[in-house]
């Protein structure tokens, strides 16, 4: 018989957290052209820098999930989710 799999949760949350910088780095681009006068090879430059950093901390904080508590830093990432379209929506630009 097999043994039961425990859910790999921090291999997880860095899989879903990685993909969301990629689907939005179109748009991201695009803001960036169109809002601060960048070209395209700038603005793909500072999206290209978005993704590695967001690459980065994935593997940097994917060890952190099981000390922290995954329920933890899931409320803490809806919060901060929140304060940032938050934000974003009070800006007049």
């Amino acid at each position: 018989m097999f043994a039961p799999r425990t859910t790999p949760w921090p291999l997880v949350a860095l899989f879903t957290a990685g993909y969301l910088a990629p689907y939005l780095l179109p748009t991201t681009v695009g803001r960036l052209e169109r809002g601060l006068g960048l070209s395209a090879t700038q603005a793909g430059a500072v999206g290209s820098a978005l993704l590695l950093s967001s690459a980065t901390a994935g593997f940097l904080l994917a060890s952190r999930v099981e000390r922290a508590g995954a329920r933890t830093l899931a409320r803490l990432g809806l919060l901060l989710a929140a304060v940032g379209y938050g934000g974003a929506a009070l800006t007049t630009a």
